[in-house]
């Protein structure tokens, strides 16, 4: 099949979205940050709203990621986490084309960070509805100094919990704003491939065996699995002269008083003339030519 035969296999295609500069401008000044990120709190502005359990948590969650994405996208910087990780193919030596590629994915990554703010808008008037109406049912619950000293606990907890995540979130942006000072904004996470896999990184080298062979033969033969020494051994022993073998006794003749065919005996398999004892004691080396001889 053709391209033009594939691509009529199906109507779908990509649909295309982006945001005009003055539809984000617009966006931009709808969107209420916290002052968090701005201006330093004093200590007794530290208390957030007046909310509690999970329901706080998450908005508080989504309120300081709201705050921070709008700072990102007023500096017009990009996260490492919503940076698109896509690497041209073909022409990657022409930086002209790579710069405009990298172009083309800030752009998109600035219109889904956009598009971001404004579902956190939503997201964020759905949970204080929902906190509202739980505080409500609190309420019902608690009175006098039992919901006030509640309350004031629910502060503190978030508090703890709002300090930790601004602190991360102004390292990450100090972070962020570094790859845009050396220029590596697509780059950065080769760099730190490549610094991982340098030398003294603590990785495992792997041992040279070599280095084994040591003074005792029998040790270093041993582990490098030569088996030389051992073989020479056994022809040594497998060509020793006949006379130092032990031969088995022979029998030569068979018992007197044997006259009739009831006196004879069945002669040994192993019972021959002396030339077959020899043939045999050397056959039986050559099969066991490592056996101890006595």
């Amino acid at each position: 099949m053709s391209f033009h035969d594939i691509s009529q296999t199906t109507t779908r295609c990509a649909t295309p979205f982006g945001f005009l500069d003055e539809e984000r401008k617009r966006i931009l000044e709808t969107v209420q940050t916290t002052s968090y990120l701005t201006t330093s709190q004093p200590e007794q502005q530290k208390n957030l709203q007046k909310q509690f359990e999970a329901t706080s948590r998450k908005e508080l969650n989504l309120t300081l990621h709201l705050s921070t994405l709008t700072e990102y996208v007023k500096a017009a910087r990009i996260p490492r986490g919503l940076r698109i990780s896509l690497e041209p193919i073909l022409c990657k030596n022409n930086k002209d084309f790579r710069d405009k590629w990298h172009q083309i994915l800030d752009k998109c990554s600035l219109d889904l960070m956009t598009l971001t703010l404004q579902a956190l808008q939503n997201e964020i008037q759905i949970t204080t509805q929902e906190i509202h109406k739980i505080k409500c049912e609190i309420k019902t619950e608690l009175t006098g100094e039992a919901l006030t000293e509640y309350l004031n606990k629910v502060q503190v907890d978030l508090a703890i919990l709002g300090e930790s995540t601004i602190q991360r979130k102004l390292q990450k942006f100090r972070r962020d704003t570094l790859d845009y000072e050396r220029d590596q904004v697509y780059t950065w996470a080769q760099l730190r491939r490549e610094t991982r896999r340098g030398p003294g990184s603590g990785r495992h080298q792997p041992r040279d065996r070599r280095r084994e062979v040591t003074s005792s033969a029998g040790s270093s033969d041993w582990r490098r699995g030569d088996t030389s020494d051992s073989s020479v051994e056994a022809d040594s022993r497998s060509t020793r002269p006949a006379e130092n073998r032990s031969v088995f006794p022979q029998v030569t003749s068979a018992p007197e008083g044997g006259g009739g065919a009831k006196g004879k005996k069945k002669q040994p398999a192993c019972v021959e003339d002396s030339r077959g004892a020899s043939n045999n004691s050397t056959q039986r080396d050559r099969e066991y030519p490592l056996r101890t001889r006595r």
